[in-house]
């Protein structure tokens, strides 16, 4: 059972019960963690938008400067005007004036310097083969017949073509050092970009995996405790086994060496009537003893100590002679009044100790109810 519980342990490591708040951490981080991302993305896309609106106003390549001084457009710059040119001449003029066929070669040079001229020369003869057959449906039919709107497409078409590759060769070779600026700053906003939407890709997996393990919390921790109470169960019963084996060979033990005894209860204890301890009547009668001798001590001390002369016989002992006469004290009625009162408080402090004995006695050693039966009992009455 160790062994399985150890199995499930491993097959569901991630989804045990006492991984939940852990889990659950865990996905509370990584969704701030999102929404972190979120927001510098959001910050990336605006810094995006403002570097694209910054480069469509630089123009790629830098533009020359003579030694006169005068600046002369870079090469995009100047095949865009001689597109735009020529364009204007082949509206105008026939395909074999002077103007349009300078401008075919001024153009054909820049393609030459780049080394796209087979591009620029086959998306222009397919260009003037195009318009040739235009020239030749616009004899035969009218504007809305399907040839033209046909040659008209084609044509439209091919004129995007070389507008895309005068455009993209003016992006092959950009020298203009502003324009490299905002360009780097520009792919480099785009690679944050992007890595941040990879990194909160990720992120979002994981938070997929963390929740998955929280929903399957409830299933492992049913299926895990009925393992755990399996597991208490069979421990239980191994205890009770092994107490049992080890009383059996301990009785096995004694048998085998004739050590075995057996303890027989032949009558059962009775229950206590009278206290054992403590012992009340020993402890009062130690106490009378204890109070007579030491009153008698104390007086027997005190007169001892003292030297005052209170007989005859103390008179011979410190004079040697006897006395001619002996005259006994004779009291005051203000004497006699002190007297009676101490002798009245004498009595009434005995009576007070005697009814306090008698409470103290009847709650703590036996009623007195009990007592006087008890006492007539003994005296036979």
């Amino acid at each position: 059972m160790d062994a399985d519980i150890a199995t499930f342990k491993e097959e569901n490591n991630e989804a045990l019960p006492e991984l939940n708040q852990f889990n659950m951490n865990v996905v509370d981080r990584t969704e701030q963690q999102i929404n972190e991302l979120s927001y510098q993305i959001k910050e990336l896309e605006k810094r995006k938008i403002q570097l694209e609106g910054d480069l469509t106003q630089l123009s790629p390549t830098a533009p020359v400067v003579l030694a006169s001084g005068q600046a002369v457009l870079g090469d995009a710059d100047r095949l865009k005007a001689l597109q735009s040119q020529l364009r204007q001449a082949e509206a105008t003029y026939s395909d074999d004036h002077p103007d349009i066929q300078r401008l075919r070669r001024e153009v054909r040079a820049i393609f030459d310097s780049t080394g796209s001229q087979g591009q620029y020369e086959a998306i222009t003869e397919q260009l003037r083969m195009q318009r040739d057959m235009l020239a030749d449906l616009n004899g035969k039919y009218t504007d809305g017949h399907p040839e033209i709107i046909k040659a008209r497409r084609i044509i439209a078409g091919l004129e995007s073509d070389l507008a895309r590759a005068i455009e993209d060769e003016a992006e092959v070779k950009p020298d203009n050092p502003a324009y490299l600026v905002l360009k780097t700053r520009l792919d480099a906003t785009n690679e944050d970009i992007r890595a941040s939407k990879s990194k909160i890709e990720e992120l979002r997996v994981k938070v997929e995996r963390y929740e998955n393990n929280l929903s399957r919390s409830p299933q492992v921790e049913k299926a895990y405790q009925k393992l755990l109470r399996d597991y208490q169960n069979t421990y239980s019963k191994y205890q009770e086994i092994r107490a049992k084996q080890m009383s059996a060979e301990l009785a096995q033990n004694l048998e085998s060496e004739r050590k075995g005894e057996r303890f027989t209860l032949i009558q059962p204890p009775e229950l206590p009537v009278d206290p054992v301890s403590p012992n009340r009547t020993g402890l009062i009668l130690i106490g009378f003893v204890l109070a007579v001798g030491a009153g008698l001590g104390l007086a027997i001390v005190y007169e001892a100590v003292d030297d005052a002369v209170y007989g005859t016989a103390e008179i011979v002992e410190a004079t040697g002679e006897l006395p001619l006469v002996m005259v006994s004290y004779m009291e005051t009625a203000d004497e006699m009044v002190v007297h009676n009162k101490k002798r009245m408080y004498i009595v009434l402090g005995l009576i007070l100790v005697g009814l306090l004995a008698l409470v103290l006695f009847h709650n703590f050693i036996k009623p007195l109810d009990v007592t006087w039966y008890i006492l007539l009992r003994k005296l036979g009455i």
